[in-house]
């Protein structure tokens, strides 16, 4: 398994934050789908999910990659439960994916604004001009590194960060509510290690906080992960997604 990058100049990193993890209870994780095919083309094993914006009910997952092989920075793709792999939407240079209902619209650097009406019975995804009632629906895509809730700071700081000295102790990077507001999942890493860093969720009102992924997997992002409802939480590590439920959730 892998170790925190920075373990290689600073083993005491990785280990106060291994510590800190064991503690921890899980939520319950199981892989969703294997994003080393996309359509026709295989990725190399250095391709990666950068960022995911599941469909609200939880059914599909649009997600970005990187495939440094072909030169992709931003390629747009989509993974559904009843199809065998992931399908490709758009090639590169997109800058903002959001969902209304079963449609996903996009933007590029270009400017190209389209979408992507998914239907489960038809073979193929197409993809068309956005209607202008999406266009207010697609977000940026970068990690949201907004101000967290005191709760969620002082958790890390306290859990995660005891042992280490200021400039060690892991940054908070990116949080998100589920819709309902009961859970926060939240993603911490050691500064400049943005990729060897952990995703967690705390609960509302009783502070009880969960892991979903450890440090030591490796080949996570700080804006790979979104909630597909309000006990269902989408990451990637590397060229797979995963689904993170909290104990007592039920599966679809």
């Amino acid at each position: 398994m892998a170790v925190l990058a920075l373990a290689a100049c600073r083993p005491d990193v990785a280990r106060d934050v291994r510590a800190g993890e064991r503690a921890l209870a899980r939520m319950n994780v199981t892989q969703r789908a294997d994003a080393r095919v996309i359509g026709a083309e295989s990725l190399s094993a250095n391709a990666r999910i950068t960022a995911v914006f599941p469909e609200p009910d939880g059914d599909a997952v649009a997600f970005l990659f990187t495939e440094p092989a072909r030169g992709v920075s931003s390629g747009l793709a989509i993974a559904q439960r009843r199809r065998p792999a992931p399908e490709l939407l758009w090639p590169d240079s997109v800058t903002g994916v959001g969902w209304r209902g079963h449609s996903v619209a996009f933007r590029t650097m270009t400017g190209i604004a389209a979408q992507a009406v998914v239907d489960v019975h038809a073979e193929t995804i197409s993809v068309r001009p956005a209607a202008p009632e999406l266009e207010g629906v697609m977000s940026a895509t970068s990690a949201d590194a907004a101000s967290a809730a005191t709760a969620i700071t002082s958790w890390i700081d306290s859990a995660l960060g005891a042992q280490m000295k200021g400039s060690s102790r892991p940054q908070l990077l990116s949080r998100q509510p589920s819709p309902n507001g009961k859970w926060t999942a939240f993603y911490a890493a050691p500064p400049g290690a943005d990729n060897s860093g952990a995703w967690y969720a705390m609960e509302t009102g009783t502070g009880r906080v969960l892991l979903l992924e450890d440090a030591s997997a490796g080949q996570l992002s700080p804006s790979a992960g979104g909630w597909a409802g309000d006990s269902l939480f989408v990451f990637a590590r590397g060229r797979t997604l995963f689904d993170a439920r909290p104990p007592g959730a039920g599966t679809p």
